[in-house]
C-alpha cells in the first residue's frame, strides 16, 4: 500500500495518560482497497491491531443490540450496514 492510496488519515481524541495509542481514521480515494483491508482485518488478530468501521453512535448502539441478541461472532458490518447470521442464513440487521 502506497501513502498515495490514502485520502485523508488522523487520530481520535486527546492524548491518553496511559500511553496506548489512540485510534487512526484512514479514509482511501478508492473504495476498492478499503474494502480488500477489510477482508484481510482477521489477520491483524492478535498482533496488537484491529480494523473496524466507524460507526455513528446509532449504529453502534444497533450493533451491540444485535451482538446481545445472535452472539458478537455473528455479527459484523460493512459499509456501514450490519449484517448477521440467524438461523443459518445471512441477514441484513440494519440498512
Amino acid at each position: 500500500m502506497q501513502p498515495s492510496y490514502i485520502k485523508r488519515a488522523h487520530r481520535l481524541g486527546q492524548r491518553r495518560s496511559n500511553g496506548k495509542p489512540r485510534p487512526i481514521i484512514v479514509r482511501f480515494y478508492d473504495p476498492d482497497l478499503r474494502n480488500i483491508i477489510f477482508s484481510k482485518k482477521k489477520e491483524c488478530k492478535n498482533k496488537g491491531i484491529s480494523i473496524t468501521e466507524s460507526l455513528t453512535r446509532t449504529r453502534m448502539q444497533k450493533k451491540g443490540e444485535a451482538e446481545n441478541k445472535y452472539g458478537s461472532e455473528n455479527v459484523w458490518t460493512r459499509e456501514g450496514r450490519i449484517y448477521g447470521k440467524v438461523e443459518g442464513a445471512i441477514k441484513e440487521l440494519y440498512a
